[in-house]
């Protein structure tokens, strides 16, 4: 007769597979990810986190805000270097994927990024490479283990030009909002300063909205710039 233990497991082993029962891949290699986890709980969790969320499919070319928030709201990013290497790991992603990355904004606690797909999923494997690599750094820096965000990103889609300038003002003055910053330019984990031209990031690419501000790199920081003045937000100083 079977042993408590073996029925327990037996039992873990019955409901994890409900998880992945649409996975043919998990079904031919459920067992060894058994063999190599060994039953932990915290493993069966991630297991059942990643099997049971499908991947997002997105429109390819529509713009998205992404937010991602810390876990329970914590904060993630403890110092400058935490900031670094969140920023080391979205390069790393956006240079991998077929996505163009408009603006960012790293707060304490949570993420804002704007960012165009050029195919159905690559918006949902940038953002999991990014957290895959991210984790994987601050979880080895800091000694620790556990989720570091809450839950999956939200997206929300972004349809025409006006509602594309309003949402990158607003990323950008995510700061200013929080009192972290007087002004978008002094806060240095944004993208602002890229199109400043005061920390230009080659990853960053300019979306066609922001590209028809003007006919050169100045121009458009200075209309974009006076838009700040028109929402009645402190902008930063001309390049």
């Amino acid at each position: 007769m079977p042993t408590e233990l073996e029925i327990i497991q037996n039992q873990k082993q019955t409901g994890i597979k409900r998880i992945f029962r649409n996975s043919d891949f998990c079904h031919r290699h459920i067992d060894k990810f058994f063999a190599i986890f060994h039953f932990r709980e915290e493993h069966m969790k991630l297991k059942e986190e990643f099997m049971s969320r499908p991947a997002r499919i997105q429109a390819i070319g529509v713009p998205l805000h992404i937010t991602q928030r810390g876990h329970w709201r914590k904060p993630v990013f403890n110092d400058w270097s935490d900031f670094g290497l969140y920023l080391e790991s979205m390069a790393n992603a956006a240079l991998k994927n077929p996505v163009s990355l408009h603006a960012f904004c790293l707060m304490t606690n949570h993420v804002h990024l704007l960012i165009s797909p050029y195919s159905g999923l690559a918006v949902s494997r940038f953002v999991q490479q990014v957290n895959a690599r991210f984790g994987i750094l601050m979880n080895k820096r800091w000694q620790r283990n556990g989720a570091i965000w809450d839950g999956r990103y939200r997206s929300r889609a972004v349809t025409n030009d006006n509602d594309f300038l309003a949402c990158m003002r607003y990323i950008d003055n995510n700061p200013v909002k929080a009192g972290m910053a007087m002004q978008p330019g002094d806060y240095a984990w944004g993208s602002f300063n890229h199109y400043r031209g005061v920390k230009p990031l080659p990853w960053i690419k300019a979306h066609a909205t922001y590209q028809a501000l003007g006919n050169s790199d100045g121009e458009r920081f200075r209309a974009y710039l006076g838009m700040f003045e028109e929402d009645g937000k402190p902008p930063a100083s001309d390049p």
